[in-house]
Order: C-alpha cells, then structure tokens, then sequence
C-alpha cells in the first residue's frame, strides 16, 4: 500500500477533488461509492470536502474507482501544483503557498471552489491529450 503524503491541507482538499471527480466520471452517488468502499457515507462526504482519508480507505476508493493509489497521488500532486501556483500569485509571494493568506483572501469556498476548477481542468487537458 503506498504511504500518504505529508500532511498538508491543500493536498487533502484537491484529494477530495479529484476522488469526487471520479466517482462522478464513473457514475457513482456518494451513497454507492461507500458502500463499494465499507465506510459510512458521512465519511466520504468528509473526504471529498478534505479531510485525509487512511491508507486503507484511500486504497479501496481507488480500487472501487478503478484507478491506483499511486494515480489518485499523481492527480492530486497536479492539481496541488497548480493550486500552490495559484496560491503564490494570488497572495504575491514567489516562494510557495500561504494557505493562511490565500483562505483569508477568498474564504474556504472560493478555495474548494478553485480546486474543483483545478481538478475538472486536470481531466479535461487528460482527455484533450487521448
């Protein structure tokens, strides 16, 4: 099982993002993708708005999205990239995201917001790329 990553709240909220971005792709309620993956739906919920899954977890929603661990990390480091870039440029630092500063700048849901933006234009460059 491949281990998480370091903890970060910005990687847990785009994780969520991207987790929801594929369960939406293969057609999945929250209702379902829990029960495939054993956990309460709350839990999911929870996951997709940002709270870090375990290892374990983590593994049965890939398998149940039919993806790998280490795809959904891939994604997730994108979109992080992206979001840490946007972060930078947002609040005018060049050194990295100030996740402190970038929330007090948008709110916490301009920045969900922002990571679904960031996820849904990680799939679209994917399949322009097919």
């Amino acid at each position: 099982m491949a281990p998480l990553p370091p903890d970060d709240a910005g990687y847990a909220i785009v994780l969520g993002k991207v987790i929801a971005h594929l369960r939406e792709r293969e057609g999945l309620t929250q209702a379902r993708l829990a029960d495939l993956v054993a956990v309460p739906q709350s839990r999911l919920s929870r996951i997709e708005a940002g709270t870090m899954p375990d290892a374990l977890t983590l593994s049965r929603i890939a398998a149940a999205l039919g993806v790998s661990v280490d795809r959904l990390h891939a994604l997730t480091s994108q979109g992080l990239t992206r979001m840490r870039s946007t972060a930078a440029q947002a609040t005018g630092r060049s050194s990295g995201p100030d996740w402190g500063a970038l929330l007090a700048l948008v709110g916490v849901t301009a920045l969900a917001g922002l990571a679904v933006f960031v996820v849904a234009t990680l799939f679209e460059e994917e399949e322009n790329n097919r």
